[in-house]
């Protein structure tokens, strides 16, 4: 498989990753692009799952982290993008010890927040519902699924 079709199979994944990270569909959509224009720069002979995601993870982290930025991008690598620990160590630069702390914070976190509803905001409907899988099986409700923010406000003041 060459580098285009590497891309362009991985491409749904990348946006997804990337818009759960920023938690926008056009700041995570830049973040892909930027990424592509750095790989294509680059002009590698082969990449990988792995190294896409590594090289988009750059583009969403360029500096500092803040907070528990880290433990949500390697629960996100695992839960929601089936990363193995090793992978998902490879992609964050981390030893896969590294990334089972990460989660055992991201777990604790996750149970201290106890019962939690998400509205799911997203305009491409196969991504939405990769993302609702994603929040159900980390054991969250999903009260909403919209297209856009003027429905998730009807939405949530319906609830």
């Amino acid at each position: 498989m060459d580098i285009s079709d590497s891309v362009q199979h991985q491409l749904p994944f990348l946006r997804r990753y990337a818009r759960a990270v920023t938690g926008h569909a056009a700041q995570g959509d830049r973040a892909v692009e930027r990424m592509l224009e750095t790989l294509l720069d680059a002009a590698p002979e082969q990449v990988t799952r792995v190294s896409l995601f590594a090289a988009l993870d750059k583009a969403l982290v360029p500096g500092r982290e803040v907070g528990n930025a880290r433990a949500r991008r390697a629960l996100l690598l695992t839960a929601m993008e089936g990363f193995s620990l090793p992978d998902a160590a490879a992609v964050l630069g981390a030893s896969p010890q590294d990334i089972s702390g990460l989660l055992e914070n991201a777990e604790r976190s996750h149970a201290a927040a106890g019962s939690c509803r998400v509205c799911i905001i997203e305009d491409e409907p196969l991504i939405a519902k990769d993302l609702e899988y994603a929040v159900q099986d980390l054991g969250y409700a999903v009260s909403a699924s919209c297209r856009n923010s003027r429905q998730a406000l009807e939405a949530l003041q319906r609830v």
